[in-house]
């Protein structure tokens, strides 16, 4: 209830006595120390067995916890018939016992919490029956019939069902409580909102709990806890059990860090797909919350009594799918959906005129299907696969989710492809390979079917001692018949745009995010697969000589359409996850959108130009982001708050039938792991950072280093350097992505695509295209007809080879764009990029322009000078005859470089963030694609 220094002032548990049962076992088992815990007082109101009752006693001697009090609704001016047993570590002393057997002079009637403007069935009052007078209404009882007052009402009086509000002031929940409430569970109509709360003790209740043990602590001389003199400075916590309330402050993130730490192979190890959850970190920050050391024999077994607790609520029929599945059957199909259901057998005799629901029929197999796999599921694993909670769906694409993504594919063709499935030959892979396909198989995201034609599968090298099945759809041609869009994702400069030096980052893994979605039924029966070969192992009754073919119903990866569907479907749950904006108790509300754009006086470089604003907390809001199966998370409201939306983000993954791998989770940071390809640092006071992981600065290292050697040995052999071809194409494809996290070496590719071009007819020797003149200089060479270029153009064109060979030889730009990367990768450890700074002296405007044979710059000074203004400086001239033949696009380039070096010199960049204006469109689109006339400019600029 508090806590002050991590050690409770006071500890009131209520709830059942099994509860308590294991609750005590719980308490015994960490040692935790009475003394540190002040007082602990059980509050009990049901009956036990003799068995349970003897261990209880044992139990509570051992803990010297004793009975001291009976408390009654009553007692307190209330109406709820029930009696509670109050025990505790610390006996009542004399002074206290008035307060024991004080009785409230307020004696309430059920009419006092009956509204008078509730409609209802018209009745004439009939005495007994009225709700005037001081009934007892029994405990626990949530729905039941009143006759109450109504204005509504020609007699005056009404039977009607007794509403939400008006149990909730029986059971005297505060308005701010109940809103609270309803807003967590997203306004739910009273009809379907839960009331679990009238399992619990009614507040004035605990209240009057409240008071008998702080005067006990008080008279006993303990230590009151400044701000905890009275109750009514207690917050009192309104939860229906003791292990739901525990297990919500888990999900919530209330825990305190493990300053144990986690290894970075431990990191590594998480994210493989068939890593174990690491219950112990798990169990080492619930100790750390309640304040005592972790010791693995002693707490593992205790803390794990938990974890199936919440299991067990999220398998109940009140707390899991289940009875969100029911309300939508009933809502769908009225109350006697399940007698519809009885036709289901004769779906064959429609004809006959059978009305079969065919909706019906789905929802219920589809919705059995994903109820069942949910209650096989564990703590921390999916174990039978997951099917989407449709129904838990915005309503436009429930049908969708049920039945399978739609496909665009060219009926005419499809394929007909019936080679036999080629087994690794390494044995290990081969092993490894049929376990993967057998968890597809047991998970019945394979079944058996009409098959037309068949698909592939292979294994490829995952990390060390991993593979990484393949499914293949383009061997045999269907993907070929698919069609499917483009389609965008975020990348690292997302995730900064909502970022700065304080935000702490979550990540999030969506298990078998491919699997979670049907495929399309329509295109199911091109979809097969061969286990033959496999099949001893996967499908036990079946022969290994036999052949085995079964055939996907989930959206396998390999199928062109795959990415698309499930990236979108992921999309649409990820707006759900997102919730109204508007709301206060969203931990991903916004409210506006801040502009701070260069030029402006509030311009702070410290800051992104655009982001959303929480007006509640002040502060930048928080955000979710997802990199295909990779969310990442994060909050600059600190790390508890990270935590927190991390949670929400999982939970309502969960909630609507996606995979949230948790055994893959680690802590909020602020130097998380690597996403989307670069890993992002914050460091508070300081600025933000991005950078790559150490594997992938080794490989680039690697990957410069071999084609730096192979320049130098023909150098100084006198040869023409080859490479070969498929190699620098991948290298290339891995420095692209690489360089998506230091955009600033993106023009040093350029020599990588003028090799991997210079095979091409319209190329020269240095691998640049051929331009019209080019073209009027070969055909005057060759034709002696400067002016047939067009002509000799299309000749050289059909005489083409057409594809490339094996291996290209490099060009100039090639052995330069080399040098300068193996300049910027020298050092042993990655590079950090500086993206915004924390501690920024000043932002620094200039102007630059060069025309014809002249030039000039100018650029604001912070020097004051004699006048105590900012001072104005500038540079000029004419270019000289080194400047001869070249174009003005590197005029203009070469201006802009002299005067940052200029300003360099002097020492006005350090710490400044510049912005140099020109109205040269072109010069940015050149200096990114690294162009020909201005390469010596950008090395400089480099510099």
């Amino acid at each position: 209830m508090s806590q002050v220094n991590t050690q409770p002032a006071l500890i009131l548990f209520q709830g059942p006595r099994d509860a308590h049962n294991r609750l005590l076992e719980f308490l015994n088992k960490l040692q935790v120390d009475s003394q540190k815990a002040h007082i602990m007082a059980f509050l009990t109101g049901d009956t036990e067995g003799k068995r349970s009752s003897r261990k209880r006693q044992k139990l509570m001697r051992s803990m010297e916890v004793y009975p001291i009090a009976t408390i009654s609704h009553q007692m307190v001016g209330g109406i709820i018939d029930h009696t509670w047993t109050l025990e505790s570590n610390l006996l009542e002393l004399e002074s206290t016992k008035p307060l024991l057997e004080r009785q409230s002079r307020v004696r309430a009637a059920l009419s006092d919490y009956l509204s008078h403007t509730q409609g209802g069935k018209t009745i004439e009052l009939a005495p007994v029956e009225s709700s005037e007078g001081n009934p007892k209404l029994p405990w626990k009882k949530c729905r039941f019939n009143v006759v109450a007052h109504s204005v509504v009402s020609p007699t005056g009086w009404v039977r009607r069902g007794i509403t939400l509000d008006e149990l909730m002031d029986l059971y005297d929940i505060g308005v701010i409580d109940r809103k609270l409430m309803k807003e967590a569970l997203g306004h739910t109509s009273d009809e379907y909102f839960p009331r679990e709360f009238t399992q619990q003790v009614p507040v004035r209740a605990l209240i009057r709990c409240l008071d008998i043990m702080t005067r006990i602590k008080r008279e006993n001389k303990l230590e009151v806890p400044s701000g905890f003199e009275k109750a009514s400075d207690y917050k009192v916590v309104t939860q229906a059990r003791f292990e739901k309330d525990f297990l919500d402050k888990l999900k919530q993130g209330r825990l305190q860090k493990d300053t144990g730490g986690v290894s970075e192979g431990d990191k590594l190890q998480a994210k493989n797909d068939d890593a174990t959850a690491r219950v112990d970190n798990w169990n080492r920050r619930v100790c750390a919350h309640l304040g005592c050391h972790y010791q693995p024999e002693l707490h593992d077994a205790a803390l794990d009594q938990f974890w199936k607790l919440e299991l067990r609520w999220y398998r109940s029929h009140k707390g899991g799918a289940i009875r969100s599945f029911w309300r939508y059957m009933v809502s769908e199909y009225g109350e006697d959906w399940l007698s519809q259901l009885q036709s289901r057998h004769r779906t064959e005799k429609r004809k006959r005129g059978w009305d079969v629901k065919v909706d019906l029929i789905k929802d219920y197999e589809v919705g059995i299907d994903a109820i069942s796999r949910a209650l096989s599921a564990s703590f921390w694993e999916w174990d039978d696969g997951s099917t989407v909670f449709f129904w838990r769906w915005t309503r436009e694409h429930r049908n969708e989710l049920r039945d399978g993504l739609k496909v665009w594919f060219k009926q005419s063709e499809l394929p007909n492809y019936w080679g036999r499935q080629r087994w690794p030959e390494d044995q290990s892979h081969r092993e490894q390979l049929r376990e993967k396909l057998s968890k597809v198989v047991w998970r019945r995201y394979v079944s058996s079917g009409f098959v037309k034609s068949l698909t592939s599968f292979f294994a490829v090298p995952k990390g060390v001692g991993d593979i990484r099945g393949v499914y293949d759809a383009t061997k045999s041609g269907l993907n070929k018949a698919i069609w499917a869009p483009n389609f965008c994702l975020p990348n690292i400069a997302s995730v900064l745009h909502n970022s700065d030096d304080k935000t702490f980052y979550g990540d999030i893994d969506i298990g078998e995010m491919f699997l979670n979605y049907f495929l399309d039924p329509d295109l199911r029966p091109w979809a097969g697969v061969d286990l033959s070969g496999g099949s001893a192992s996967i499908i036990p009754e079946k022969e290994a000589a036999k052949r085995v073919i079964l055939r996907w119903n989930r959206s396998l990866m390999g199928v062109r359409s795959s990415p698309f569907n499930c990236v979108r479907a992921y999309l649409i749950s990820e707006e759900i996850i997102k919730g109204d904006c508007k709301d206060k108790g969203n931990p991903f509300r916004w409210h506006r959108v801040i502009l701070i754009l260069p030029g402006t006086k509030k311009y702070d470089p410290s800051r992104p130009w655009l982001y959303k604003w929480d007006d509640v907390d002040q502060a930048m809001a928080a955000f979710v982001l997802s990199y295909v199966d990779d969310l990442r998370t994060g909050s600059s409201k600190g790390r508890q708050d990270c935590e927190r939306i991390t949670h929400v983000a999982g939970s309502k993954l969960n909630y609507l039938g996606e995979q949230d791998a948790s055994r893959k989770r680690g802590e909020a940071s602020q130097e998380p792991g690597a996403w989307a390809g670069s890993v992002i640092i914050s460091k508070e006071g300081e600025g933000l950072y991005v950078s790559i992981s150490q594997e992938k600065w080794d490989k680039v290292k690697g990957i410069v280093e071999n084609y730096a050697r192979a320049i130098d040995d023909g150098k100084r052999r006198k040869i023409a350097v080859l490479v070969n071809y498929k190699q620098l194409e991948k290298d290339t494809g891995f420095l692209v992505h690489v360089f998506m996290t230091y955009e600033l070496l993106r023009p040093y590719l350029k020599g990588f695509y003028l090799t991997l071009n210079s095979w091409r007819y319209d190329r020269g020797k240095d691998g640049w295209k051929y331009d019209r003149r080019d073209w009027e200089n070969l055909a005057e060479e060759f034709w002696k007809d400067g002016e047939s270029w067009y002509e000799f153009e299309e000749e050289t064109k059909r005489g083409s080879q057409g594809i490339a060979s094996a291996t290209v030889q490099v060009v100039q730009r090639f052995e330069d764009d080399i040098g300068v990367l193996r300049l910027m990768f020298q050092e042993r450890t990655p590079s950090l990029r500086l993206i915004r700074g924390f501690n920024v002296a000043r932002v620094l405007y200039g102007f630059g322009d060069a025309s014809g044979a002249g030039f000039g710059s100018s650029w604001v000074s912070e020097d004051m000078g004699a006048t105590g203004k900012q001072a104005v400086h500038y540079r000029f001239g004419r270019w000289g005859s080194e400047s001869d033949g070249e174009s003005s696009n590197f005029r203009e380039l070469r201006n802009l470089v002299d005067t940052l070096t200029l300003l360099g010199k002097q020492g006005e960049l350090s710490g400044v963030e510049i912005f140099i204006f020109t109205d040269n469109s072109r010069r940015k689109r050149r200096l990114v694609k690294g162009h020909r006339a201005i390469k010596n400019c950008m090395v400089w600029l480099r510099k």
